[in-house]
């Protein structure tokens, strides 16, 4: 994607990228659990970005953006996590679909 490099610049884009990887309460610590947020915590995160009415965008919405071919609202965020660890779907997705949130998600494959 052309515009790529340009999606990291807040410069630019005026776009918050929230980065995940893990969302979960884990009882064992593992070599993973540094990449992890607890549920109460994300849960809280994203209690205050929709109660004060933040827009989540996709990927395809930010780069119309950058393009300037949309027009997003002031209060735009993205949402994006890495690795497709489980829980983005067990414990991020009811949550997203609850506020009506928008996400993307990057599966490595191993």
């Amino acid at each position: 994607m052309k515009v790529k490099n340009k999606i990291y610049n807040m410069k630019i884009t005026g776009i918050p990228i929230l980065y995940y990887h893990s969302i979960a309460d884990h009882e064992v610590k593992n070599e993973w659990s540094f990449l992890s947020i607890s549920i109460r915590l994300f849960k809280n995160q994203m209690d205050y970005l929709h109660k004060n009415g933040y827009y989540t965008c996709n990927w395809k919405e930010l780069e119309d953006h950058i393009q300037g071919k949309k027009q997003l609202p002031e209060k735009t965020v993205m949402f994006h996590f890495d690795d497709g660890f489980l829980d983005n779907w067990s414990v991020v997705f009811p949550i997203m679909k609850e506020k009506n949130f928008k996400y993307s998600i990057v599966v490595t494959p191993e």
